[in-house]
């Protein structure tokens, strides 16, 4: 036996020894992916310059809105069904028939799934093109190359069907072969990008390195599939499971659109009632305050089986761990938007270039709406757990309809600053306010406010001082 208590608490849980490297996998990647892209897209903004920053964030905020038909609400239902298919039935007593089965419904799944993700790639590239070209008609700001850049972007997503190999491998919590091919198509992506600059390529090439991106990391995906022993000549479509996954992802679908309208609200009308030069203003400052997102989203997702166990075993226990949980999380954004209210403009010139410095006033105001973020992460898991999801699609309606009228009003009268304010007072409310008004979520409510309380915060830190000092005499 082991010396180490980490070590022998590892050995008696192989779910966690399977769990803790995959998790390692998937922030490793994500950390490094963020740290590079900052960088590049820094040197990308300063290279194109507001303007053409602007359509080529204006074409994100287009396909990001319509990319929502690729996914139809099936990533987490198909990781759910293929997980489930790995547990053996009682029917079956032979190893061989056991795994014939499973294979066979896991194939099923994937071809089903692999043919629904694919009709609803050449969906997004149809309703982006349309939706584009019609916006192009109506404002003379935008230029035309946004149109051939919208095809090249919303294209992906045909070759995104290929994703369902990597809910495969999530289902086996054996994330690292995808990570590792995302990873070398990143770095190439990167290079090509800095080429790109260096040769000063035009516009357009931007989107066509991110089509490469995608290209690699899927050919690597299907061969790693390959080693793993799979067949994509396996898969199968199927009727039935076609009507089932569909059935089980539309409301997902619904709250999916609500959601991808609702983040992008401020930078579509920046968009239709500015210039491109203040939605690339606009979309740096964007970019910095949600720069650090990531970690509570992380934090979150680690703890909310502690919290699901806590609620059937131990009501206290289960609403301390909610409110600890506020805590750490909502400081974390208190002293995150502190530091980027008080370093941004270091920040902006450092990264950006002083042709940036005027998204410094929108940057000091929308980095203080991830402490609603943050609120309202909570409230959406909370939901979940509590089984009113319904509450969260409602959350979501709110938060886009305060969204689109503050915007309309406010981003024509005050430029920019006015989208930034539009999404403080959408998030406030349907991330912060709106659990008062639920009966199941008042205590939530009440956990919001005490979790700003610095007086409880400092007096519980202390007592975790003395506590551990205590501990070690």
């Amino acid at each position: 036996m082991s010396k180490d208590p980490f070590l022998n608490y590892l050995s008696e849980r192989p779910l966690i020894r399977k769990v803790l490297p995959n998790t390692f996998w998937l922030l490793a990647n994500r950390i490094v992916q963020l740290l590079v892209n900052v960088f590049l897209s820094a040197w990308m903004a300063r290279y194109l310059g507001p303007s053409d920053m602007g359509i080529f964030n204006y074409a994100l905020v287009i396909i990001g809105i319509f990319s929502v038909f690729s996914f139809l609400g099936l990533d987490s239902i198909i990781i759910r069904d293929i997980t489930q298919k790995i547990v053996p039935s009682n029917k079956f007593t032979e190893e061989k028939e056991i795994n014939n089965r499973i294979s066979k419904e896991s194939n099923t799944i994937l071809g089903t799934a692999f043919v629904i993700k694919l009709v609803g790639g050449f969906v997004v590239i149809a309703l982006s093109t349309i939706f584009t070209y019609y916006k192009i008609a109506t404002n003379p700001q935008l230029d035309f190359v946004l149109l051939p850049i919208i095809i090249i972007l919303s294209s992906r997503y045909i070759l995104s069907s290929f994703d369902v190999i990597d809910f495969w491998y999530q289902s086996k919590v054996a994330s690292k072969y995808v990570v590792i091919a995302r990873s070398i198509a990143f770095l190439v992506m990167s290079a090509l990008k800095v080429l790109i600059i260096l040769t000063s390529k035009g516009l357009i090439y931007f989107a066509i390195i991110l089509f490469i991106e995608t290209v690699i990391a899927t050919v690597l995906l299907i061969i790693q599939f390959r080693i793993s022993k799979q067949k994509i000549l396996f898969w199968k479509y199927d009727k039935s499971c076609a009507k089932y996954l569909l059935l089980q992802g539309l409301p997902l679908l619904i709250s999916a659109i609500f959601v991808a309208i609702y983040s992008r609200i401020d930078q579509l009308v920046i968009g239709d009632k500015l210039t491109p030069q203040d939605l690339g203003i606009y979309g740096v400052s964007i970019k910095l305050s949600e720069i650090w997102l990531f970690v509570p989203s992380a934090i979150l997702s680690s703890v909310v089986p502690s919290l699901i166990l806590a609620k059937k075993t131990d009501k206290n226990l289960y609403w301390r761990r909610i409110q600890n949980i506020l805590d750490v999380l909502v400081w974390i954004s208190i002293f995150a938007s502190i530091f980027f209210t008080v370093a941004g403009g270091f920040i902006i010139k450092i990264l950006f270039g002083d042709e940036y410095m005027t998204a410094l006033p929108a940057l000091k105001l929308i980095t203080w709406n991830g402490v609603f973020i943050v609120t309202g992460m909570i409230f959406s898991e909370y939901n979940v757990i509590e089984n009113k999801t319904k509450v969260t699609i409602l959350q979501t309606i709110i938060g886009l309809l305060i969204g689109y009228v503050c915007s309309v009003i406010l981003i024509p009268k005050v430029g920019i600053v006015g989208g930034a304010i539009s999404m403080i007072i959408a998030q406030s409310v349907s991330g912060f306010i709106l659990p008062a008004f639920f009966t199941h979520s008042r205590g939530l409510f009440l956990s919001f406010i005490r979790a700003f309380d610095i007086f409880r915060i400092i007096k519980n830190f202390y007592y975790l001082y003395v506590k551990l000092r205590y501990k070690r005499k």
